[in-house]
């Protein structure tokens, strides 16, 4: 995982310039249909009016709380309200702990989304679609169907 956070790093410096102030800000709760049905928090960094950065912590209300966090890049093909997207997640899924252990499950993410911003806020849907490099029976599957509302920062 460490290489791709690294990379998504670098990433941010090919960037333009008129990057630097974000052009938006939003925290958002999300509900994530995968394994478990998860309800999270995130935080979404708009660099310019295409590119943005994104991370989300997810929590299960159930016994041993299996949870997941993701941070990655999107780019957003449109300006308008009503936006599509392709974004590019690390996330890691951990699973409740049973007998002791927790099984961890390493995805890095294509996730297009279909939502709709403005200055108040965002409302959306994003698919993940995940290359699973630790697990040998699925190289590459569909993990999650996520569901996010939140408000603007101003």
């Amino acid at each position: 995982m460490k290489p791709i956070f690294t990379l998504l790093f670098c990433f941010s410096f090919l960037l333009p310039s008129s990057a630097a102030r974000a052009q938006y800000q939003g925290i958002h709760i999300s509900v994530l249909l995968s394994g478990h049905i998860m309800i999270g928090v995130g935080y979404e960094y708009g660099l310019s009016e295409n590119h943005g950065l994104q991370a989300t912590a997810f929590l299960a209300p159930e016994t041993g709380i299996p949870f997941a966090l993701t941070a990655g890049y999107i780019y957003h093909f449109d300006d308008g309200r009503w936006r599509t997207g392709l974004g590019l997640d690390g996330g890691v899924i951990v699973s409740p702990d049973i007998e002791g252990k927790r099984k961890r499950l390493y995805m890095l993410s294509l996730t297009p989304q279909y939502g709709y911003y403005d200055r108040e806020g965002a409302i959306g849907l994003k698919a993940w679609l995940s290359w699973l490099p630790f697990n040998a029976n699925r190289s590459f599957s569909p993990t999650g169907l996520e569901l996010f509302y939140g408000p603007a920062l101003r």
